[in-house]
């Protein structure tokens, strides 16, 4: 039985870039190229709405990805090569900070 893993990407988008154009290259470029990866079984994103604590005006992050995979070292291979730097380059190119978290199911 192959154990799933999941990884969550926070992020925030850099002040110059829209939300709309952002979706544009996720739906377009990068989430087929994710998706493509054999490490990767689900790749979703979601955009920040609102901050649990209501007097938050700008929430720390912007964007969450959700990705389950089924092997990190397979996953890190995944994220070599030509067509995964241009990818990796891209997405820095519309964001400014982000933060990586790799978790297990708490089977409870």
């Amino acid at each position: 039985m192959v154990k799933r893993e999941r990884v969550y990407v926070l992020y925030k988008l850099r002040a110059d870039v829209s939300r709309d154009e952002y979706a544009r290259w996720l739906k377009e470029e990068h989430y087929p190229w994710g998706r493509s990866n054999p490490s990767t079984r689900l790749l979703e994103g979601y955009f920040v709405t609102a901050d649990y604590d209501a007097t938050v005006t700008d929430p720390e992050w912007d964007n969450i990805a959700i990705i389950d995979i089924d092997d990190r070292e397979q996953w890190y291979k995944d994220q070599e090569g030509e067509l995964a730097a241009y990818h990796w380059e891209k997405w820095a190119s519309y964001v400014a900070k982000w933060k990586v978290y790799f978790a297990e199911l708490i089977d409870a």
